[in-house]
């Protein structure tokens, strides 16, 4: 009987575990202070990272999907092998309003992470408690996150731009 009872133990303990996975597909997500480097001068603005993600690449993938290729290619903010990839002039959330966007993450055993730093047209923090547009940005991501498709296409054209 203590076998039985320690089999349907750990039974209900298995489906207990991949049921949480399976009912948590909620992105999670949190907004942190990093400092960025703007016009030679070292500012403090707002990056939105998305944790439950299937790679650092993501954000990246997200833009080049939406917007098409990236007009700026810089070194990684937080490893050599994951770049700041940077799309200007991007009407976001039709608003209207046009965007910079910076699309980096981070891939460690500590870490992982997609991320973006959003800039308004004036080069202000769009992701500041002070935007109003801000919770509609957030929404934006966090749906268009959780809707993305395969990454072949966008690694095929990574690659492609990275070794010309």
């Amino acid at each position: 009987i203590m076998k039985r009872i320690l089999s349907i133990s750990l039974i209900c303990l298995l489906l207990s575990c991949k049921s949480g996975n399976s009912i948590n597909q909620k992105v999670e997500f949190n907004i942190v202070q990093v400092p960025i480097i703007q016009e030679n001068d070292t500012v403090i603005s707002n990056e939105l990272r998305f944790y439950k993600i299937s790679s650092a690449f993501n954000s990246m993938q997200l833009m080049y999907d939406n917007y098409g290729d990236w007009d700026m290619n810089l070194s990684g903010r937080y490893q050599g092998n994951i770049p700041q990839l940077v799309w200007k002039d991007v009407n976001l959330i039709d608003d209207g309003k046009t965007y910079t966007i910076s699309a980096s993450g981070k891939e460690t055993l500590e870490y992982f992470f997609t991320s973006f730093v959003i800039l308004n047209a004036n080069g202000l923090d769009a992701l500041s408690e002070k935007n109003q547009s801000r919770e509609l940005i957030v929404d934006y991501l966090k749906s268009r996150l959780k809707k993305l498709g395969n990454k072949k296409s966008f690694n095929a054209v990574y690659q492609t731009k990275k070794q010309s």
